[in-house]
């Protein structure tokens, strides 16, 4: 496995995602659709070690967060897209922040052996952390966007984006 906390968070949120989607019977088929890949390109990604599955999912999230912030920014009324769309630009930031960490990481390998291992098992920890908030933050912004939609927000423009 390719890293068992980041599967386990994939998997409990991911969960949590087709659960919300199943109470959410009014939710866009995009935006159920881009939700539904998302959480399973990233169980692929974090239940194997293959680079297909890794730059597979970071594809489908780029893709599903353009079409995330465009949903947010351009269908949904303004008011009950603001925290989605800072939740959802916050879990992106995270992620970049523990990519880095990750790289930060890979050069403290190149230390002498017995320091290059005791660095890089704690900053795998802290990498953990931002990649695991930003399954988190994802979670609740797509919660958030599930309930604007419930609550009749909305959905002006594109047909093909806004069909339940």
């Amino acid at each position: 496995m390719a890293n068992p906390t980041l599967f386990a968070s994939s998997l409990l949120l991911g969960l949590l995602h087709i659960l919300l989607l199943l109470f959410s019977p009014s939710c866009p088929r995009a935006l159920a659709t881009s939700f539904t890949l998302s959480v399973f390109s990233s169980i692929w990604n974090h239940g194997v070690t293959l680079e297909l599955a890794k730059w597979g999912d970071r594809c489908t999230i780029a893709l599903c967060a353009a079409l995330n912030y465009y949903y947010l920014l351009a269908l949904l009324p303004r008011k009950k897209a603001i925290v989605p769309a800072l939740l959802q630009t916050l879990a992106i930031c995270s992620f970049f922040c523990a990519k880095a960490l990750v790289a930060v990481r890979g050069s403290s390998e190149r230390q002498p052996k017995a320091r290059a291992q005791q660095r890089s098992a704690l900053l795998l920890l802290h990498s953990d952390a931002p990649h695991v908030a930003a399954h988190v933050l994802q979670t609740i912004a797509h919660a958030l966007m599930l309930l604007a939609v419930a609550d009749g927000g909305s959905c002006v423009g594109s047909a093909l984006l806004c069909a339940t």
